[in-house]
């Protein structure tokens, strides 16, 4: 079973709420990262399982790996995101 990132909102509140994550450049903005989302889970990144999903919201831009503050930048996580299951068909 596949599985899809949906957008619950930001940390800091707003953001694409409901919608599904459709690209993420890790590198963009000098290493602080670009997400796209839509509001078509057709149109949304596939992750082939669980694992693979949650490694992907952990992804660190090699051009800024760490934070001013000393910690590991991961740049999707400022979003609070749902893991969706979707058919593989």
């Amino acid at each position: 079973m596949a599985f899809v990132m949906r957008c619950l909102g930001l940390a800091t509140g707003g953001g694409p709420e409901g919608e599904y994550l459709a690209a993420f450049d890790p590198e963009a903005g000098d290493g602080w990262g670009d997400a796209t989302f839509t509001p078509e889970m057709a149109q949304a990144l596939r992750f082939p399982d669980f694992p693979a999903a949650y490694t992907f919201l952990g992804t660190r831009p090699t051009t800024r790996p760490v934070r001013p503050d000393g910690k590991p930048n991961r740049p999707l996580t400022a979003f609070t995101m749902e893991f969706v299951k979707v058919d593989d068909a």
